[in-house]
């Protein structure tokens, strides 16, 4: 068995625990609850009374009203300019149950009619989508003052999705390993009404289909988030990760950036939740793909100096010089406030988690700011001086970002013999508004049915 199937089945391996998993010191955030009411775990019987959203049912009893469980007592906070954090304004927060990937392309496209089951919303907070919730919650916090969140799962699973989109390209025999006959899509069997399977029931069922391929279970250890902020759904969206490394679907490409720079650009403050052993363990993990090729050591090696800054960070050794330097947006200054930034430049070490476009080619070589003043020069025309112009860190046009999440075709069939095509999301598909000043990007999966043609 090849080394690289063998890394795209692994980290199912841990979805078996997910009934087993206890509390998280991070957990699941509670659903909106329901006064009065209790949600039971989602089986054969009938539910009663269903709650507003019951794609969030939960997998466990859970008394509606209780309070939830509160983050990490490990973490750390500290300011990188002196810029006031303003509070975060937008319009397209959602007001009811309507999915916040029905606007995606992929959505559209695969004319999806329902989200069946998806994690929890952060309901505690707000949320917007974003096709890179990753990559667009640091250049609004940047260009918008806000304040920003990660955790180590953020890191890694933004990281993985970038992994899995080079897998998926044109670039997986020369990274030395063979990928076997890929299955056009998953076939998944409930032996009740889909609307009543559990997210659990569903990760099991994703286990057992690649369960005969497992050969290394001992992969599962690098492939699996495990950190003390890992929730049983970042596992979920990291097994989705792998297995589009088998089973491609299309995704969207992230055309444009719904925002205008400010003035004055900063990030006021950051956090980063989690232990600094979590971090320690993130930055050694990346050595794990080497072996994938050429490009992946090149990656590496741009990795490395970027997340030995969040060890730093994480042991109270804040260097905020490198912290300015996680975002720079230069744009066309005609763009008007209503219109997308079809023609900005993004760099500054963010960028780093986008050096691959989504057919899986690097991308991540050009350090170029190139003038973007005037509609008319050639953006590949390097101004004046254009060797003060260059960047330490890879320089992307936004409309080449891939997107933060993948897609998985999955053929559902029901006990009773009812079928349906339906489509697995999993990733950064939106943005977490954590207070009124503080974003994160948020880490989510759906499963969405489509519709007849």
């Amino acid at each position: 068995m090849q080394p690289l199937f063998r890394l795209s089945l692994v980290l199912v391996v841990a979805l078996v625990l997910l009934n087993d998993v206890k509390a998280q010191q991070y957990p699941i955030p509670c659903m909106k609850p329901v006064p009065g009411q209790i949600y039971y775990t989602i089986g054969a019987g009938m539910i009663d009374p269903p709650p507003i959203c019951s794609r969030h049912l939960p997998d466990t009893a859970t008394e509606v009203g209780a309070t939830c469980p509160v983050g990490p007592p490990q973490r750390t906070q500290f300011s990188v300019s002196h810029e006031l954090a303003l509070n975060y304004s937008s319009h397209r927060y959602p007001n009811d149950c309507r999915p916040l990937l029905s606007g995606f392309a992929a959505y559209i496209d695969a004319a999806c009619t329902q989200v069946v089951r998806e994690s929890p919303r952060p309901t505690h907070h707000k949320a917007f989508e974003s096709k890179n919730g990753f990559i667009l919650s640091v250049v609004r916090a940047y260009n918008e003052r806000h304040n920003l969140v990660f955790r180590p799962d953020d890191i890694w699973l933004a990281i993985l999705i970038q992994f899995s989109l080079y897998v998926t390209g044109s670039h997986t025999e020369s990274s030395g390993s063979t990928v076997v006959k890929r299955p056009k899509k998953l076939t998944l069997e409930t032996m009740m009404p889909l609307h009543a399977v559990t997210s659990a029931a569903l990760a099991k069922q994703l286990f057992g289909q690649l369960q005969a391929h497992l050969v290394d279970p001992s992969l599962s250890d690098w492939i699996v988030p495990d950190f003390s902020t890992t929730t049983d759904h970042d596992r979920i969206i990291g097994t989705v990760a792998l297995m589009a490394s088998l089973i491609t679907s299309p995704s969207d490409n992230l055309r444009a950036f719904g925002s205008l720079v400010r003035q004055s650009c900063g990030i006021p403050e950051v956090t980063l939740l989690g232990s600094v052993h979590d971090w320690e363990r993130l930055r050694a993990r990346i050595h794990g793909f080497l072996p994938f090729g050429s490009q992946m050591a090149m990656w590496v090696d741009l990795l490395g100096p970027i997340l030995d800054q969040f060890v730093a960070a994480a042991q109270g050794q804040v260097d905020r010089t490198f912290w300015r330097q996680i975002c720079y947006f230069q744009y066309d200054g005609s763009t008007r406030k209503s219109q997308p930034l079809r023609h900005g430049l993004l760099s500054g070490w963010h960028t780093v988690f986008a050096v691959f476009h989504q057919d899986g080619s690097w991308q991540g070589s050009d350090r170029r700011m190139r003038a973007m003043h005037s509609k008319d020069m050639d953006e590949n025309q390097p101004r004046k001086g254009d060797e003060q112009d260059l960047s330490e860190y890879p320089v992307l046009p936004g409309n080449v970002v891939a997107p933060g999440y993948i897609t998985v075709d999955v053929a559902i069939k029901e006990i009773n013999g009812v079928e349906y095509d339906a489509l697995l999301f999993a990733g950064h598909t939106s943005i977490d508004v954590v207070s009124s000043d503080t974003i994160a990007p948020h880490l989510m999966w759906a499963l969405a049915l489509k519709g007849q043609r």
